[in-house]
């Protein structure tokens, strides 16, 4: 059995849309040990769980964040912000996934793609890598309905100002389609062959294995294709 913790909600704040930003405390002691990259379930109280990746590298002071995504269609989503809300406590288990900044090669560059809050275990590696200065080149692209989804914009141009070697590429693609058509165009305009790069995917499983089959008809070796979809 995964070990269990009790967090209590320390602030919300709205990114975009239906997207909520949501920090932890540890309400139990010792809080949860995790490598960026994890993800956690988070109970509810039918003991259903909704798995939710952290979205900060684990130096950053025993917080934890969450980027949720809660539009009124999602039901578990939606019961999870009122637990956010109203009881303003989370419990949650693991950590989970073997897909973590650790897996990563530090000789060769990184493309980092995601589809909405995808972002989340990205931010966390990208945070992980850039704490201890010893990285390669990180490009990173993101795919969203529009311009005012696209959340932390704030951030992402520090790290394009602090971070040697980091890029970022928003890429606009229709709400409904989990295909990434657009965003691999983008990616193939600047990169034909993808031999010597590795890649860092997130987002709905049919999105992350749409870009793994893309991406590995242009030369990705397979072993260097990572995905919290696929661990």
């Amino acid at each position: 059995m995964p070990d269990s913790y009790l967090y209590e909600v320390s602030s919300i704040q709205q990114l975009a849309g239906h997207v909520s930003q949501i920090f932890l405390r540890a309400i139990t002691l010792p809080p949860l040990s995790y490598a960026a990259g994890q993800y956690v379930n988070v109970m509810h109280h039918n003991q259903s769980a909704s798995p939710l990746s952290i979205a900060c590298a684990p130096h950053v002071d025993g917080v934890l964040e969450f980027h949720l995504f809660h539009p009124p269609e999602n039901h578990q989503a939606e019961d999870l912000m009122r637990l956010a809300q109203n009881e303003k406590k989370w419990r949650i288990t693991g950590p989970f996934g073997t897909c973590t900044a650790a897996c990563l090669d530090l000789n060769m560059p990184v493309i980092f793609i995601a589809r909405g809050t995808g972002f989340a275990p990205i931010k966390a590696v990208i945070e992980d890598l850039a704490w201890s200065w010893h990285y390669p080149p990180l490009h990173f692209y993101w795919s969203m309905p529009d311009l005012d989804h696209f959340y932390l914009m704030d951030l992402l141009e520090k790290w394009s100002a602090e971070l040697p070697g980091f890029s970022f590429t928003p890429v606009f693609q229709d709400r409904d389609s989990e295909k990434p058509d657009s965003l691999l165009e983008i990616l193939l305009r600047g990169h034909l062959d993808f031999s010597t790069y590795q890649v860092y995917s997130s987002g709905s499983p049919r999105f992350v294995s749409a870009v793994c089959s893309e991406m590995r008809a242009h030369g990705l070796q397979k072993e260097f294709f990572y995905s919290d979809v696929y661990g």
